[in-house]
């Protein structure tokens, strides 16, 4: 079952740092409350993603963890699919995906490219945002509708 969760759902945000102690240090860049999907089996939590929206259309996704049980069978990005799909729902147009070493790999191998400045500025970042986020590598996916408009990595051409 996949569901949303705002971070001050005690119960969830306590099992993903038993899971993975790093989203304890995990910190809002807007103020806002981080935002959560997850997908559990009925008793254990199985992965989540964490995202926070910066603006209207632009949201930052912070991280995305999967059981190593569940790793290697496309769990995770099924998980991000539906974190992007719940992005675009809420409103939301580009993504910044901050810079996060465990995840790079997997950002490239779905397609997202490395992000500048230049992106951050066209996307509409409030300037308030720019200098905190330049500073950092990220990866930018400038339109959630073209990512889409791609195939699945397992889809297979007839």
């Amino acid at each position: 079952m996949i569901q949303f969760m705002p971070q001050n759902h005690e119960m969830l945000y306590e099992r993903a740092i038993k899971l993975c102690p790093e989203v304890a240090h995990l910190k809002s860049i807007s103020g806002e409350p981080l935002q959560y999907f997850s997908v559990d089996d009925g008793r254990n939590l199985l992965g989540f993603s964490i995202f926070e929206f910066i603006s209207p259309q632009v949201a930052v996704f912070h991280t995305l963890f999967v059981t190593p049980q569940e790793r290697g069978n496309q769990f995770g990005d099924g998980l991000f699919r539906a974190t992007l799909n719940g992005i675009e729902i809420r409103g939301g147009a580009h993504v910044i995906f901050l810079n996060a070493d465990a995840l790079n790999r997997f950002y490239d191998r779905e397609g997202i490219p490395t992000g500048s400045g230049e992106d951050l500025t066209r996307s509409g970042v409030p300037t308030t945002m720019l200098h905190t986020l330049e500073n950092q590598r990220f990866h930018y996916l400038q339109d959630i509708a073209a990512f889409f408009s791609k195939p699945c990595k397992g889809h297979v051409k007839k």
